[in-house]
């Protein structure tokens, strides 16, 4: 997640991770991600982009009950009525759904899978105009 992607939506110019963050907590947007160790290539051993389909899929599938489900459940506590949920992804939507939508619902997140989008585009990158409606109707619920 970028910040420029919710400068644009938001028409904000976010001047740093810290502002993104406080921008972030103002709107309820939380981001989760789905790998264990979600850091920057440069920064950890694992580069995600480097494993085959078939071991990023075994490395959440054994690390999703003691690492997602954790933060689930702790979402689960403080969850807002008007949640929405979503994938960065389409890929990651098409590979990880089925791990991780029975936790979502088992914490009454959301209803059914067809409840989770995805924001990504053709092409590569986030379409501001699907995550901008997820924001718009986010806030628009919060108001009543």
């Amino acid at each position: 997640m970028y910040r420029n992607d919710l400068g644009a939506i938001l028409n904000e110019h976010i001047r740093d991770n810290e502002a993104f963050i406080k921008i972030c907590d103002k709107i309820g947007f939380l981001v989760v991600d789905i790998s264990p160790f979600p850091l920057h290539a440069m920064d950890t051993v694992i580069n995600y982009r480097k494993l085959t389909k078939e071991h990023y899929r075994q490395l959440v599938s054994a690390t999703i009950p003691s690492f997602f489900n954790s933060k689930i459940k702790a979402i689960a506590e403080k969850k807002s009525k008007n949640i929405q949920t979503f994938f960065r992804y389409a890929r990651v939507k098409n590979n990880f759904e089925d791990l991780i939508s029975p936790m979502l619902i088992d914490h009454q997140i959301i209803e059914t899978k067809r409840d989770i989008a995805y924001i990504s585009k053709r092409g590569g990158g986030i379409d501001r105009e699907k995550l901008g409606r997820i924001i718009y109707i986010n806030e628009r619920l919060k108001k009543g």
